[in-house]
């Protein structure tokens, strides 16, 4: 990967390109995940006729009555109102008996029929007979039954006949077994522990809890940060670089992403990681950022990167120095791991570009 050192602002005095490393102050950690900013919709405010009436001056006018209508105040009654004298008059004739009308069972029934009392209800009728089907009829349907069952019994013999194997008193030779060539071996099937390949960013990374990264560095780092919130670092004065390797707790849905997928997740918090470089270096300018890398784990697998290369002017001697940046977000398990590397330009643009033997002396472990 090409590495291009920005132009010196104006002003700034020669630029050492070549020569002795320059030592490289480490980027500021990262600062605490803030909420994502959601759009806020202005508060409209509700109009005063919501809240109360309009109240009209003065008493209410009173509307006339109806033509016709009573005006003025009831008179009271007077006295007690006149009772009814006497017994109500009774039905005068004879009441006619319950039961069968007068023209006996089975008499037809319906308003104005004798058949029940006032010439309603059934009466005693006897039942009707029940019919059922004739005898020839039962003969022909168990005579079809039986021709029916007849026939499946033939066709089930004659199934069971063509299928039975043939056998000519021989027993079938047994299947040969394969045996390696001299020089080839058999590989054992696959297991889940070694199933190996890279895990790439379109995948997801499954993972319960940050991960314990571990780092085999050559001579010539000493580790300067020791675990502090999931960071650790490493610094070497004699390249001028410095190395960490952050593994934290991470709530990917805080992002722009939203969460959809390990990649998404990644390009939103590399874009942000972009943007903070920009504020907390000088001179910033974008190499790369879309770029790949694997880092290896302790399951014998890989785990992709998403890498962002990026120019900046250092604060301390004001020469060109440079970052590598390779970021992975697990969107499902709310993990992110970052590999970080600032280094003097003139190392990053020589043979001695130590990039790829750092991540692949970096081992992302099991929680």
């Amino acid at each position: 990967m090409s590495f291009q050192p920005p132009e010196p602002p104006p002003g700034s005095g020669p630029v050492p390109t070549s020569g002795e490393p320059h030592a490289v102050p480490p980027v500021p950690p990262r600062p605490p995940q803030q909420p994502y900013p959601q759009e806020q919709r202005p508060h409209q405010p509700i109009p005063p006729q919501y809240f109360s009436q309009p109240q009209y001056p003065g008493n209410q006018p009173e509307y006339p009555s109806a033509p016709g209508q009573y005006q003025g105040v009831q008179p009271p009654q007077q006295g007690n109102p006149p009772q009814y004298q006497g017994n109500p008059p009774q039905y005068q004739g004879a009441q006619p008996p319950y039961g069968p009308g007068p023209a006996g069972p089975g008499a037809p029934v319906g308003p104005g029929g004798p058949g029940g009392p006032y010439g309603y209800g059934p009466g005693p009728y006897p039942p009707a007979p029940k019919r059922g089907l004739p005898a020839w009829v039962w003969w022909v349907i168990g005579g079809g039954a039986v021709v029916i069952i007849a026939i499946l019994v033939v066709l089930a013999l004659l199934l069971a006949a063509a299928l039975a194997p043939r056998s000519n008193g021989a027993e079938p030779a047994p299947a040969p077994t394969p045996v390696p060539s001299q020089g080839e071996s058999v590989a054992p099937p696959p297991s889940e522990d070694s199933a190996g390949g890279v895990l790439p960013l379109d995948a997801y990374y499954q993972v319960d809890g940050a991960p314990a990264v571990s780092v085999a560095l050559p001579e010539g780092w000493t580790q300067v940060t020791f675990d502090e919130e999931g960071v650790n670092a490493w610094s070497n004065d004699a390249i001028g670089c410095n190395y960490s390797v952050e593994s934290i707790d991470f709530d990917a849905s805080n992002t722009a992403g939203g969460g959809t997928g390990d990649l998404p997740s990644t390009r939103a918090v590399a874009l942000d990681d972009i943007d903070r470089f920009g504020e907390q270096l000088s001179n910033t300018a974008i190499v790369g950022d879309n770029g790949r890398a694997t880092v290896p784990t302790d399951g014998g697998d890989g785990l992709e990167l998403l890498v962002t290369t990026m120019a900046y002017t250092s604060a301390t001697t004001d020469g060109p120095a440079g970052l590598y940046s390779g970021l992975r977000v697990a969107a499902q398990s709310d993990v992110l791991i970052n590999l970080l590397l600032t280094c003097d330009a003139a190392t990053l643009q020589s043979a001695d570009n130590p990039w790829v033997d750092l991540v692949s002396r970096t081992v992302v472990g099991r929680p």
